[in-house]
């Protein structure tokens, strides 16, 4: 299991009181659904924690495999202490709930859009405003596989037949720019995260 650097310092930088709060607010929302505390997002310690989680539940560590990771990233005792306990009570259903998200993310293939004028009054907007129809065609992998045995390794069956979608929507221009600047904003989160190589 290969971690960012900077996940790995900041997991070393992490007290316990806000380890035990972390990993109850990571439970709630991957588990049950809950929506994260925007402020969260911008805590690198909660979203290195979350890292970590999901890693280990993905690769399916078991006790020893999970002992070692902590040891190889230098944690303190009572650290490795939550996070193994948290890990060993809440891996069955966390590695259910990722089974069913699947293992690949939609691949945007296509991105088109078209600019129209508002002619009259309606619901889609006010006589003369300019809105956007953007569709994105997306590559979907093979979803949704039941879990056939959480007890030891993930057993995966039943995939669902992967293809293309078709995401169409309409906004405004200043929805448009809104939408790019939390795009850019997520990219630049995502490759302050990853391994630079």
């Amino acid at each position: 299991m290969e971690l960012a650097q900077a996940v790995k310092i900041d997991l070393q930088n992490l007290k316990i009181v806000k380890a035990k709060e972390y990993l109850a607010i990571i439970l709630n929302c991957l588990v049950k659904g809950e929506e994260e505390n925007k402020n969260l997002l911008g805590d690198q310690h909660f979203c290195s924690l979350q890292i970590l989680v999901v890693e280990c539940v993905r690769h399916g560590l078991n006790h020893q495999e999970l002992q070692d990771a902590l040891d190889e990233l230098k944690l303190d005792a009572e650290l490795k202490s939550v996070i193994t306990k948290f890990y060993e009570e809440n891996k069955l259903v966390l590695s259910q709930k990722l089974v069913k998200i699947g293992t690949f993310l939609p691949h945007v293939v296509d991105a088109r859009w078209k600019l129209e004028c508002v002619t009259q009054d309606s619901l889609t907007g006010k006589r003369g405003e300019l809105l956007y129809t953007v569709e994105l065609d997306l590559d979907v992998q093979p979803e949704s596989r039941e879990c056939v045995d959480c007890g030891g390794s993930m057993g995966l069956s039943g995939a669902k037949k992967g293809g293309r979608r078709t995401i169409s929507f309409h906004c405004t221009t200043q929805e448009l720019q809104d939408m790019l600047h939390q795009l850019k904003d997520a990219l630049h989160r995502v490759q302050n995260i990853l391994p630079q190589k």
